[in-house]
């Protein structure tokens, strides 16, 4: 369904029409003519999260041996680990072993995911006003504190 629906290039599309494919190039066209935000080095953080550049994956042979794929299939795993046991094993604790009520356990169930979100948001907001919009780190910590 994917490759059948999305196109590389807008103008390829059957469901854009020139007018849209018009104000899309304008948009590329003056966005590339702005000046371009310079890079603020942290030498520390940068040697500890191993800033580097790294050529262009272009195959899809490419994709299936990155790193970046596998570390996210990982994290992705172990992630939906510890959601099901959220899920799953927390609510029926709270109510067999603390003999919490259903709208009790509802609330400390739903703790976790309210700091999720937070935390998501609050990492987003200090990692592009003191890192410099770097999210390596914040997932780093968020990683070996979990």
């Amino acid at each position: 369904m994917w490759f059948l629906f999305v196109k590389d290039k807008p103008a390829e599309s059957v469901f854009v029409n020139q007018q849209e494919v018009d104000i899309i190039n304008e948009k590329q066209t003056t966005a590339q003519v702005q000046e371009k935000k310079v890079y603020k080095r942290i030498p520390y953080l940068d040697r500890f999260i191993r800033v580097r550049n790294t050529p262009k994956v272009t195959t899809t042979q490419q994709v299936y041996r990155s790193w970046n794929v596998f570390g996210c299939g990982l994290g992705y795993y172990c992630q939906l680990g510890i959601s099901s046991l959220l899920l799953a094993w927390i609510p029926t604790y709270l109510l067999s072993e603390k003999n919490l009520s259903v709208v009790g356990m509802g609330f400390v169930s739903a703790a976790p995911w309210v700091g999720a979100v937070l935390g998501n948001l609050l990492g987003g907001i200090l990692s592009d006003t003191l890192l410099d919009k770097r999210r390596k780190p914040g997932m780093l910590l968020s990683a070996v504190s979990t």
